[in-house]
């Protein structure tokens, strides 16, 4: 869920971002502009639909995705005490 989130998170700022720079643009072609905000729709269209996709492809495959978010939790707290231990050792010689 966390990944989702986070190009979730990213298309939205970069769509804010691409907003703003429209609004404090002085570019007077109005034909630069339409293209810009075409593209930038565009975008979030994709993004839309990519998250739709994604949903979909979770839901299909839950089982699986709980699996793998285990291992990864797991395999992370392993290598996080794996270093803490390394770190301690080195500290204490």
């Amino acid at each position: 869920m966390a990944y989702r989130e986070k190009a979730k998170n990213l298309f939205d700022k970069l769509a804010d971002k691409l907003d703003e720079l429209m609004d404090k643009s002085d570019i007077d072609k109005e034909e630069i502009k339409h293209e810009i905000r075409k593209r930038l729709d565009e975008l979030k269209r994709n993004r839309d639909y990519v998250d739709e996709e994604f949903s979909r492809f979770r839901e299909e495959h839950k089982d699986k995705f709980e699996q793998l978010e285990k291992f990864v939790s797991n395999s992370s707290k392993e290598l996080r005490d794996a270093f803490e231990d390394l770190f301690k050792r080195k500290s204490g010689k």
